[in-house]
């Protein structure tokens, strides 16, 4: 029998929301080429002018990504295509690969797709099937995405899952999660009602978070962690706080 011809757009790094599928992909021993979305504009840059640079060719890295996926499935020919999020895939792309005989399957973990453009907005219309991980969601994605998008659990390991450890009092409360303002406003809330250790983790907050820190001066912000070190993180906190990402656009979820 003939092995699986895959090719899939996910992140590789293990603790990413993606990686047990990406895990669970391997282990069907397929023909599996793998873009990963972080050489096409979502790399780290190590100061301001170089995340402007990556912000200003954000097109062209787009364009590269889907040109290279394109002739790629032109020559392998893929059955399955898998996509998770994704945000510079263009809806060529998508037709392209379902033109080739490839099923197209997206799984988005994220709130309001619109704000990636209209052609993205396409792009998840046009494949065949389309899942989202949001269950106060659901109205939305079948109002504004699709009627049959359909509500899947985030993506987790048994490999994610271990007891907890004797807390670790320099650590206190964690939260581990990128800045925005609304957690930055949830965080000061707490802390203003909270007067023990508290550790953040997580990209721009040592930067972006002034109103934390006058909030809270104990509070330690540190840069982000993934994967196993993640959950060492967790398994020695006093308790770790889960925060709701707020809109991301006026009108929007």
């Amino acid at each position: 029998m003939s092995r699986l011809n895959i090719v899939s757009v996910l992140r590789t790094t293990p603790g990413l929301d993606e990686f047990p599928i990406y895990r669970a992909l391997l282990a069907l021993d397929p023909d599996l080429m793998n873009f990963d979305d972080r050489a096409y504009g979502f790399h780290a840059t190590p100061n301001r002018l170089a995340w402007l640079a990556r912000r200003l060719n954000r097109s062209a890295y787009a364009r590269v990504m889907n040109t290279e996926l394109q002739r790629h499935n032109a020559a392998a020919r893929p059955q399955l295509l898998v996509l998770f999020k994704a945000p510079h895939l263009q809806a060529q792309t998508v037709g392209h690969a379902r033109s080739l005989g490839a099923q197209v399957v997206v799984v988005y973990p994220d709130l309001d797709p619109r704000v990636h453009g209209d052609d993205y907005l396409q792009a998840l219309r046009a494949a065949d099937r389309f899942y989202f991980t949001k269950p106060n969601l659901v109205d939305f994605f079948r109002q504004v995405v699709r009627a049959d998008a359909q509500l899947i659990s985030p993506p987790y390991s048994r490999h994610d899952l271990s007891d907890s450890q004797p807390v670790d009092p320099q650590l206190g409360v964690v939260f581990v999660g990128h800045h925005s303002p609304g957690k930055v406003a949830s965080l000061a809330r707490f802390a203003a009602g909270y007067d023990g250790p508290m550790t953040v983790i997580g990209e721009g907050w040592r930067q972006q978070s002034p109103a934390v820190a006058r909030a809270y001066s104990h509070m330690q912000m540190q840069p982000p962690l993934y994967g196993a070190a993640v959950r060492a993180v967790f398994r020695r906190a006093v308790c770790n706080l889960g925060l709701l990402m707020e809109p991301l656009q006026q009108g929007g979820c």
